[in-house]
């Protein structure tokens, strides 16, 4: 028996999002307004509940607080990789949704799980994808999610299929977690062994970063001949900072590129620091690269001297970021001069204890390669699963 296949608008609820005025919104909890989730608020791995705005109590009706098996979608943003992001609530929660969202509230005719997973296949990023293929649409229309068709089994079935994608996503998320807790067990090693860099309570003797080695800035080949982006070379801009280590970039260029441009290239286990960056007003990327890299005009490169090791300068920067990023503009900032850079300041334990840290860092790294090859392979498993289960084949 062919399985039906059925519009949202049978299967759930829509409930658009708060509108409200720049006057009614305050950034940090205050009595009588409660919290709103934005589109950044959604992302692959579920709702977060930070980056917060709050408005007046008054302005959100009972009906647009979010409540358990909501699924938030994202219907209006900037960037059309945006527009469409949904994700389910896990449970019920005292606040509500801007108004370029919209939350989809299942009814009886749906398995609430069955129908939250719908919204992370390829199936239906590709649906939301076609509606802004040539349009060049922001938005998501009531209609378009209301209109778009899920294929619904009897309920029985539903509950079976969303049961094994739980289990399979559980996996990812326990992944995740470890991954985490490995990246947080190299940050205790630091502060075991060498203290807070703001407080040092062991004692140290202290440097500015400006003597820990030389720094290197960036430059951007012309993109007037694009013949100097068809090489093996990386080159590396703020979106390539996305972890510890830098392997590979999304863009490569050529020697001549370099010979007719300021961009310099700079060895492996060289330090790359982002100095401009919206991101630059929650955290500082930094990464260490382990093949020779060029790097656009929103990185710095340090490559330190004889006298230390760039494992520990690295984790130095990532623990002592709140301290840089407040004396360069404050929350807000969104650029970084490199004397702001050359004037931070960090402790100078023993060449020895560096090193001894970078090794222990080293074997925190083999184990977390491991478990991100592992989590590659579940992802690829979790997509397989989704794609069989909505087309009727699992």
């Amino acid at each position: 028996m062919r399985t039906p296949l059925l519009p949202i608008s049978e299967l759930a609820e829509q409930i658009r999002g708060v509108t409200y005025h720049q006057q009614d919104v305050v950034e940090e909890p205050r009595a009588g307004y409660i919290p709103v989730l934005r589109a950044g608020n959604i992302t692959d791995s579920g709702l977060v509940f930070h980056d917060l705005v709050y408005v007046r109590r008054d302005l959100v009706s009972d009906k647009q607080l979010i409540r358990k098996h909501d699924v938030l979608v994202a219907t209006s943003s900037g960037s059309l990789n945006m527009v469409g992001k949904a994700a389910a609530a896990e449970e019920d929660f005292n606040g509500s949704f801007g108004a370029f969202c919209c939350v989809l509230r299942p009814n009886g005719n749906v398995d609430p799980r069955y129908f939250a997973h719908f919204f992370r296949t390829p199936q239906y990023r590709r649906a939301i994808a076609s509606l802004a293929t040539g349009a060049n649409i922001n938005n998501l229309r009531r209609e378009h999610l209301d209109e778009l068709r899920i294929p619904v089994p009897p309920l029985g079935e539903q509950r079976r299929v969303a049961a094994i994608l739980d289990k399979a996503d559980n996996l990812r998320v326990q992944r995740r977690t470890s991954i985490e807790q490995l990246n947080r067990l190299a940050e205790s090693i630091f502060l075991e062994m060498f203290g807070h860099p703001a407080t040092n309570t062991k004692g140290w003797e202290t440097t500015t970063l400006g003597e820990v080695g030389r720094f290197v800035g960036g430059g951007t080949p012309s993109r007037s001949n694009p013949a100097f982006y068809t090489g093996d070379i990386c080159w590396a801009t703020s979106k390539d900072i996305r972890s510890k280590y830098l392997d590979d970039t999304e863009e490569h260029i050529t020697q001549e590129a370099i010979e007719k441009s300021a961009t310099k290239l700079v060895p492996p286990g060289s330090i790359l620091v982002v100095v401009k960056s919206k991101i630059l007003a929650r955290s500082l990327p930094v990464a260490i690269t382990r093949v020779p890299t060029c790097f656009g005009q929103d990185i710095k490169a340090i490559i330190v001297n004889e006298h230390w090791d760039a494992e520990y300068v690295a984790y130095s920067l990532r623990i002592g970021q709140r301290m840089l990023l407040a004396r360069a503009r404050g929350v807000n900032t969104e650029g970084l001069t490199l004397e702001h850079l050359r004037s931070f300041r960090l402790l100078k334990p023993p060449l020895r204890l560096q090193r001894e840290f970078a090794q222990r860092v080293r074997v925190i790294n083999q184990l977390m390669d491991k478990m991100q090859t592992s989590l590659r392979h579940l992802d690829e498993l979790f997509a397989s699963l989704q794609q069989r289960a909505f087309r009727g084949e699992l």
